[in-house]
């Protein structure tokens, strides 16, 4: 029964892992070309390279001597070119660094930080415009501002494209707020990998041993899967901190930051919904772990 039942397991984990780690590769390329600050945080890269190496392993140095790539790191092993093919499928790609996206790179086409802070906050300036002519019922500014928001017209074409584009920078501060928390990303990015890769790599002996009629004779490996079970949920928590970290300032990627983003859907909802489903769970989680015991203590049924 035991044999089956790992059968059935290790084919559909094997598969499903690996269909994970393409996805997964996917959304990476896909992050390269719209969150850039995302892989360069993720990465630990100050300064852009072209054809970056992907660091497998490595211990980040304090914040306040973190400047270069140089000086990023105690120690790193790294794959050659790997980044720039993982991020644009060319392994001479430019991978933009931390630096180059604050500082900017007029050769490269990359705005500095303030440059996009001063366009956006034009665009915050011109809406603030229009509310205020609608608040005192100035049609004419109202259709002055109205212009610049046209995309058939030139001159709203060029607005759209030259500043409403970086409004959520009209709302920042600093430079610096720019920039998530490199370590958090950094390492957690690793966690998320090192645990798919080595799923892949058990899933696949597992399912191996199994179908030979081996894997009863490695307790050993038995007792690795069976504390592997916990490193999903850290991969998974590891995920998420990649995802909603590496996304930071932003609630609505270069439009909106999290500082101004607000609901209107009162604490009390939320505070109900939570109640709600810590109830549901709980019910749940009794419900499943008493059918488990109950059919552990029966045992299988004997042939």
């Amino acid at each position: 029964m035991a044999s089956k039942s790992i059968a059935l397991a290790s084919v559909f984990g094997l598969l499903f892992a690996l269909l994970t780690a393409y996805t997964g590769d996917r959304s990476g390329a896909i992050a390269a070309q719209t969150q850039p600050m995302k892989l360069a945080a993720m990465e630990a890269l100050y300064d852009g390279e072209q054809g970056a190496p992907l660091t497998v392993i490595g211990v980040l140095r304090p914040e306040s001597e973190r400047r270069t790539n140089d000086d990023a790191f105690h120690f790193k092993i790294d794959i050659p070119k790997l980044l720039s093919v993982m991020s644009f499928r060319d392994a001479e790609a430019y991978i933009p660094g931390i630096n180059d996206l604050l500082e900017g790179d007029a050769q490269r086409g990359i705005l500095s930080a303030e440059e996009k802070m001063l366009r956006g906050r034009v665009a915050v300036g011109e809406l603030a415009r229009y509310r205020k002519a609608r608040n005192a019922g100035d049609t004419v500014t109202m259709a002055e501002v109205s212009r610049l928001f046209d995309r058939s017209t030139p001159e709203g074409e060029a607005f759209l494209r030259n500043y409403f584009a970086y409004f959520g920078y009209g709302y920042i501060d600093r430079p610096e707020q720019l920039v998530p928390n490199v370590p958090l990303l950094f390492y957690s990015f690793r966690v998320m990998v090192g645990a798919g890769c080595f799923f892949i790599l058990l899933l696949a002996v597992v399912w191996w041993l199994n179908r030979r009629d081996r894997l009863a004779s490695k307790r050993w490996l038995l007792w690795v899967a069976v504390w592997t079970i916990p490193l999903a949920y850290i991969a998974s928590q590891a995920g998420w901190a990649v995802a909603e970290v590496g996304r930071q300032p932003w609630a609505i990627h270069e439009m909106m930051p999290v500082s101004i983003a607000a609901s209107k859907i009162p604490s009390g909802s939320v505070t109900t919904t939570f109640i709600l489903f810590l109830v549901l769970f709980t019910a749940l989680l009794i419900a499943e772990l008493s059918i488990l015991f109950r059919q552990i203590k029966l045992g299988p049924k004997n042939d």
